[in-house]
C-alpha cells in the first residue's frame, strides 16, 4: 500500500461506509489478503497462510466471531466519519500528488495491479480524479480481472462501479486514449 492509496480508501470509508464494507467483504481469498491477515492479528489467526484460510473458513461459521466482527466494522466506522472529513481527506491526497505520491502505482489490493486512480474512478471522486489526471494519472493504465482474464482500466472501473461523474470526464478525453 502507498499512502495515497490508503488515503483514497479512507476517503471512500468517510463517503459511503456500507460500499466500504461491501467491498472489502467481497474481496477474494488471496496469498496477499491471507498474508495482510496474519500481519494485522498478531497470531491469533495462525502464522502461516494455511492456518489464515483454515481460520477464514471456519471463522464463517462462527456466530460469536460474526457479531465481534460487526461490532469491530461499527466502531471503526464511527470512528472514521467521527474524526475524518471527505475534505480533509481530499486536501491531503492532493498534499501526497504534490508531493511525488504516484497516481498509477499498482497495489495487490483489492485486486493485483490495482492503482490509485482506479480507486478515485471507482468512488466516483471526480475532483480528485480530474487532479490526479493533471499530474499523470493515466486512465488506459489497467489490471487484468482475475475471475475473467479480462484487461479492466478506469472506463471499466467506472462503468461497474455506476460512477457517472468519472464516466463524464472519461468521455471528454477519451480521444486522447485511443483504444
Amino acid at each position: 500500500q502507498t499512502a495515497l492509496n490508503l488515503c483514497i480508501k479512507w476517503a471512500g470509508v468517510v463517503k459511503d461506509p456500507d460500499s466500504f464494507w461491501q467491498n472489502q467483504d467481497a474481496m477474494p481469498i488471496t496469498p496477499e489478503a491471507l498474508d495482510s491477515i496474519r500481519r494485522h492479528s498478531a497470531g491469533l489467526t495462525g502464522f502461516t497462510l494455511e492456518q489464515q484460510q483454515s481460520f477464514m473458513i471456519n471463522s464463517k461459521e462462527d456466530l460469536l466471531y460474526a457479531q465481534c466482527v460487526d461490532t469491530i466494522k461499527q466502531m471503526m466506522t464511527d470512528r472514521v466519519t467521527e474524526r475524518m472529513s471527505l475534505k480533509h481527506m481530499r486536501e491531503i491526497a492532493k498534499f501526497l500528488i504534490d508531493n511525488g505520491a504516484d497516481t498509477n502505482a499498482e497495489h495487490t489490493s483489492p485486486l493485483k495491479g490495482y492503482t490509485p486512480l482506479m480507486l478515485a474512478a471507482e468512488l466516483n471522486e471526480r475532483e480528485l480524479f480530474e487532479y490526479m489526471l493533471i499530474k499523470g494519472g493515466n486512465p488506459a493504465k489497467h489490471y487484468i480481472d482475475p475471475r475473467t482474464g479480462k484487461k479492466v482500466n478506469c472506463w471499466e472501473v467506472a462503468k461497474h462501479f455506476k460512477s457517472k461523474a468519472i464516466q463524464e470526464v472519461l468521455n471528454d478525453i477519451k480521444h486522447h486514449f485511443p483504444s
